[in-house]
């Protein structure tokens, strides 16, 4: 077997220690984490996107159907949010800089709603895969700093 092929570390699905959880937290030892990378195929570097190819190792818990719902979720909302080339966006920012930017804390911004409308659907998902008992749970995008879309 090739290098590429090993199983370690260094494989995008290979299970990770929970590094969300004290390390003297039984969920430390307990969970494993699975990271989804980043695409920069979706949208180039004009905004967080995260791969589709579903990790196998996720079968016994999650279908890839909805594996791949969810990361076509996440990524849609993600470019709606954070492209430059959006009407809201802007727009916002004329408006943004035209108020030195007191528009932004007032009303905020669209980027903003979008962003916590993600939050929302990511903590909807969760309660539903809690609900189903199937054992998996999304790590809020936020904590992962928007580099991973993270299971465990």
């Amino acid at each position: 077997s090739s290098e590429d092929e090993e199983w370690n570390s260094t494989h995008p699905c290979f299970p990770h220690r929970n590094p969300h959880v004290p390390p003297t937290s039984p969920e430390y030892e307990s969970t494993r984490i699975i990271r989804v990378a980043r695409d920069y195929m979706y949208s180039g570097d004009l905004s967080p996107a995260f791969s589709n190819i579903y990790p196998e190792i996720l079968q016994d818990l999650l279908s890839e159907e909805r594996f791949r719902d969810v990361i076509r979720r996440v990524n849609s909302e993600l470019y709606a949010a954070h492209s430059p080339w959006g009407v809201w966006n802007i727009l916002e920012g004329f408006v943004g800089m035209l108020t030195l930017w007191v528009y932004e804390d007032v009303f905020g911004t669209f980027a903003k709603r979008r962003i916590q409308r993600l939050e929302r659907y990511v903590e909807e998902v969760n309660g539903e895969l809690e609900r189903e008992g199937l054992g998996v749970k999304i790590i809020p995008l936020r904590r992962t700093g928007y580099l991973n879309v993270s299971f465990f």
